[in-house]
């Protein structure tokens, strides 16, 4: 009996354990008897009684009946052992030399298709333009419209154009770094996730997202400030316009609203009960105040998730500043009801009752509600 001269023992030395692993569907078969069925290409179950075992080959071939089992329990007797089937177990030889000439040539191609794909991921590496994209995809993956984007872009340039990693990395250009760490801003994702669509490695993803981050904390101060003095005005008088639009009369002296948002974590190893808020996940609840424009002036970031909002305010720079006087002109913050009345701060009558306490609740609620879903989003 002729066995084919397939390939040489190097090449056929890491198929062993493949072969051993599609013959394990065989191995139940000896509990159930004689079985006749037949294998198609493709990932198939052969069933009889309750055997529902998955074998994966890429041709077809067909058992005789009255077929009982010898399997081999090693990796070095797989061969010997299904000789030792065919020969004693009534199988065609021709349907063993299929068997193991199938498993040659799909490893081969196996690995001709892992060099290509080795290739394609490495040409797949080269950033993709970011200019090329359309304005809808753009906003849905950074949550920025063009505009924006190349605004902020243009802020944050002379910080990102310093190369400070080798690889990969030094490739990238302000522009596809700005866009990776947006990606990951926007959709809290895994970093290989943002890495993939942007055609980078996970590692370059997480060092593109450290130096945008960097960056925009380093030039944070020159947006996120109180209005001047002059400045204001202005904002008072925004303010008062909220109110008078719809009531007729608007609120006074508004240098802000102020407003908390659980900015969600992941649970930290060092006392994860202290960052589940009352929304049943892992927070930072951040202290937001915030101008008639959208403009964020202050944020306050340093208590976990379960901490309530007028408990963070009490521990807030913002209020000490307001109780020393003197940094803020006269005026105060509109908060909602979850704040205590103080004198910086106003908040809504609770269980109003004359039409003064429900005009003053409704001019209260006209001021604040166009800046609340901001801050809440």
């Amino acid at each position: 009996m002729h066995w084919p001269q397939l390939v040489d023992v190097v090449t056929v030395y890491p198929i062993l354990k493949k072969i051993k692993m599609n013959l394990q569907w065989i191995h139940q078969m000896h509990t159930y008897g004689p079985i006749s069925s037949r294998v198609t290409t493709g990932t198939n179950y052969v069933s009889h009684g309750n055997v529902a075992n998955k074998f994966t080959t890429d041709f077809k071939f067909e058992l005789s009946r009255d077929l009982h089992l010898l399997f081999a329990t090693t990796y070095w007797t797989v061969v010997s052992s299904c000789i030792l089937f065919c020969h004693f177990y009534t199988v065609k030889m021709a349907a063993a030399r299929q068997i193991l000439a199938a498993l040659v040539v799909d490893e081969l191609v196996n690995r001709g298709d892992s060099d290509s794909d080795e290739e394609e991921q490495r040409l797949a590496r080269i950033p993709f333009s970011i200019q090329e994209m359309s304005e809808r995809n753009l906003f849905q993956k950074t949550r920025l419209d063009r505009r924006v984007f190349n605004y902020v872009l243009e802020v944050l340039t002379p910080s990102l154009e310093r190369n400070t990693r080798r690889g990969r990395y030094e490739h990238l250009t302000p522009m596809h770094k700005l866009y990776v760490a947006l990606q990951f801003y926007a959709s809290g994702g895994f970093q290989w996730l943002v890495g993939g669509s942007s055609r980078i490695s996970q590692s370059a993803v997480s060092n593109a997202i450290s130096e945008v981050t960097s960056a925009l904390v380093a030039v944070s101060q020159q947006f996120i400030r109180f209005p001047t003095a002059r400045e204001f005005t202005e904002v008072k008088q925004a303010f008062y316009q909220l109110g008078l639009t719809q009531h007729g009369v608007g609120f006074p002296n508004v240098l802000g609203v102020i407003d908390c948002t659980h900015c969600r974590v992941q649970a930290p190893s060092n006392a994860p009960e202290q960052y589940f808020n009352r929304h049943l996940y892992h927070s930072i609840n951040v202290q937001l105040i915030a101008g008639p424009d959208l403009k964020i002036y202050n944020v306050f970031a340093e208590f976990p998730g379960s901490n309530h909002d007028s408990y963070i305010w009490r521990n807030s720079a913002v209020r000490n500043a307001f109780e020393e006087g003197g940094t803020f002109p006269e005026g105060w913050l509109v908060v909602d009801s979850g704040y205590p009345q103080e004198p910086w701060i106003m908040t809504p009558v609770a269980n109003a009752t004359s039409p003064a306490e429900h005009l003053y609740n409704s001019v209260h609620i006209s001021t604040r509600n166009p800046i609340d879903p901001f801050i809440n989003h």
